[in-house]
């Protein structure tokens, strides 16, 4: 394999901006493309400013996704950045970007957001579970028997765990499985339990049960795995029902999944309930969901032999995000006495003024913890260095450079964003956000490129002038 970075990947690069510009409809002044590209997939966006309606009329139109392609199957495993420029002339330079670990990138933006202290994680993902002082003990199991009995009649051929097994968890947990959970370990160390042959049996289907030492099923529903990134989650709530029943965080140590349910769902017993939940709940974690848990019956006992199957309850997960732009209608004003976590600021007839959120008597002015505003929406930018628990903040390049230049840049921040499609741009101001924070920088290769006097001649009508630069048409495609 090649890595792209280097000399050796030049020619392959070349090809690729020969295709590009190859495939610029008549009229074409500039095109260009910005993306990544890995060793299993690519992905970014394509630009010109020539005759766009055209385009579906050329017979080549795979010829850049082709080149890609080539480039895509040579690269390393590690992803890089790219931005082709080719104007009409055939001159024109590839960019390349090795980008460190603190750069999460995305399919449709090459630099999703930086993070600035490294592994940090949203509020939702760094809570850490309680454990009562005082835990509401789970019900006096009349359910130990009856599932040792069930296990053993559906189950024939089980093995069941060691009691040393068992204790080595409770050890580690720092906590004991409830009677019910140690009943069914003792009859099935793991397994397929389908509780009935019937088809048209109400009561609850059956799990597969968890090895007790199967650490990697159970780590996917720890908060770093659950996980994605600030681009993704930084807005995540913890999403819970019944209400109070189940703390509100992204993950537990004593949420301890017992079983899943063959599409990528947990069972798990709840070790630390919320201050309505019983120790020994039965919660079910979905593998669609970053953050949360819900719990659906009381106990094991409950789950598996109720004659109804229970329902699996909705969370109320409501948008954490307060939108303040001239189509919500909303103002800065009227937020100023709640305790918002998350802002978004679009755009604004009239730049917006952060003022009311910022004085004394506004819960904002610590409860903000994620603020993304639109190019020219705010009537003063350092402003947002006063919130004093800001974790995530997206500026357009005009406002960061402002914060950069006055040295302005809010103190508390894990992780930032720069918005727009200039993938340069967003590099150059992320190094600098980095570099503030002694991070590891984006390293860029550039390659000059002259297509020659043949790929020149493809986009303009023989023997006229380049055309006046047109708005650009953007489209977003890629491969993986």
């Amino acid at each position: 394999m090649t890595d792209l970075t280097d000399e050796t990947g030049t020619e392959l690069w070349i090809r690729a901006a020969r295709a590009l510009r190859a495939e610029a409809p008549p009229g074409t002044a500039v095109s260009q493309f910005s993306g990544t590209v890995s060793r299993s997939s690519w992905g970014g966006s394509y630009e010109d400013d020539g005759d766009f309606s055209a385009r579906s009329d050329r017979s080549s139109d795979d010829g850049f996704m082709d080149a890609l392609s080539a480039v895509n199957e040579a690269q390393e495993d590690r992803q890089v950045g790219v931005n082709i420029r080719i104007e009409a002339t055939g001159k024109g330079e590839v960019t390349l970007l090795r980008f460190p670990a603190s750069v999460e990138t995305g399919s449709s933006r090459p630099i999703n957001s930086i993070v600035l202290v490294p592994g940090a994680m949203p509020e939702t993902f760094r809570r850490e579970a309680v454990l009562p002082e005082q835990p509401t003990i789970e019900p006096k199991s009349e359910y130990v028997q009856r599932i040792t009995e069930l296990v053993e009649r559906r189950m024939p051929d089980a093995v069941g765990a060691p009691d040393t097994l068992i204790e080595a968890v409770e050890q580690r947990l720092g906590v004991p499985l409830p009677a019910e959970v140690r009943a069914l370990y003792r009859a099935a160390a793991s397994g397929d339990l389908i509780l009935s042959d019937d088809e048209d049996a109400t009561g609850f289907y059956g799990f597969d049960i968890i090895a007790l030492d199967d650490t990697e099923q159970r780590d996917a529903y720890t908060p770093e795995n659950r996980f994605f990134g600030w681009a993704s989650n930084a807005t995540e709530v913890a999403a819970t029902a019944p209400s109070g029943a189940v703390q509100p965080l992204a993950g537990s140590p004593y949420w301890f999944p017992l079983a899943n349910d063959w599409g990528g769902n947990m069972y798990a017993v709840d070790l630390a309930p919320g201050p309505e939940g019983v120790v020994g709940q039965i919660l079910f974690l979905d593998h669609e969901q970053s953050a949360g848990a819900v719990r659906i019956t009381e106990s094991l006992g409950e789950l598996l032999l109720a004659d109804e199957a229970p329902k699996i309850p909705w969370a109320e997960n409501q948008n954490p995000v307060v939108y303040v732009n001239d189509r919500s209608g909303k103002t800065i004003a009227e937020i100023a006495d709640e305790p918002i976590a998350s802002l978004n600021i679009g755009e604004v007839s009239e730049p917006v003024d952060l003022e009311p959120l910022l004085r004394e008597s506004s819960p904002a002015v610590s409860s903000l913890r994620y603020l993304k505003v639109a190019a020219g929406s705010l009537a003063s930018p350092q402003q947002v260095s006063s919130f004093t628990n800001l974790e995530f903040l997206e500026l357009a390049p005009a406002e960061w450079r402002l914060l950069l230049e006055h040295d302005a840049v809010p103190p508390t921040l894990l992780a930032a964003s720069v918005s727009g499609n200039d993938l340069l741009t967003t590099a150059e101001l992320s190094n600098r956000l980095l570099a503030a924070r002694s991070q590891p920088l984006i390293s860029s290769r550039v390659i000059q490129v002259d297509l020659g006097a043949e790929d020149a001649d493809h986009s303009a009508a023989p023997g006229s002038q380049i055309a006046p630069p047109k708005p650009r048409k953007r489209r977003w495609f890629g491969r993986g």
